[in-house]
């Protein structure tokens, strides 16, 4: 502990305070120490196991617009696919090089075999000029398109999900 000569340089009544405030802190240290020592013991956790990258889906693939489309391009997606498990998820925006005026059935395109719908799906997409258009799925694997779609315009197919299970 300190005493009040050893601060001469203090002027007179500051060494006393002084030396009370290092008793203080003095106090406060053996109070800290007296507590880790009675502390339990610091309980230490495994690491969290990594938490694994989502797995790639099973396929991925770019498909070929059928006679008459093309892939839209300007930077959209080109007509694809990702199977994962058993559901498709298609995707792409297509366009047409003929204008479609009699209401379809127009065939844009034919799903591989294993990833055609066991019975007819029929999805509602957008267009050009936010015209909706209907898009069945046959289980054949034939796409087609139900109304009129006027000579490059667009269709975009994203969104379109389905089961290949019965």
């Amino acid at each position: 502990m300190s005493s009040p000569d050893q601060y001469p340089q203090l002027p007179d009544g500051v060494a006393p305070y002084v030396a009370g405030i290092a008793s203080e802190f003095a106090a406060i240290r053996h109070g800290v120490e007296e507590a880790e020592r009675r502390a339990p013991p610091v309980i230490t956790f495994p690491p969290f196991p990594a938490i694994p990258a989502s797995s790639p889906p099973e396929t991925q693939s770019i498909l070929a617009p059928g006679s008459g489309w093309s892939n839209y391009g300007s930077g959209l997606q080109q007509l694809g696919y990702e199977l994962i498990g058993t559901r498709v998820f298609l995707r792409g925006v297509l366009t047409n090089n003929t204008a479609i005026t009699n209401g379809g059935p127009a065939i844009m395109f034919t799903m591989p075999t294993g990833l055609r719908p066991a019975a007819r799906e029929i999805f509602n997409c957008m267009g050009g000029s936010n015209a909706a258009y209907r898009v069945d799925i046959a289980a054949d694997g034939t796409v087609n398109l139900f109304g009129n779609l006027a000579l490059s315009n667009y269709l975009t197919l994203s969104g379109i999900t389905y089961s290949t299970l019965a």
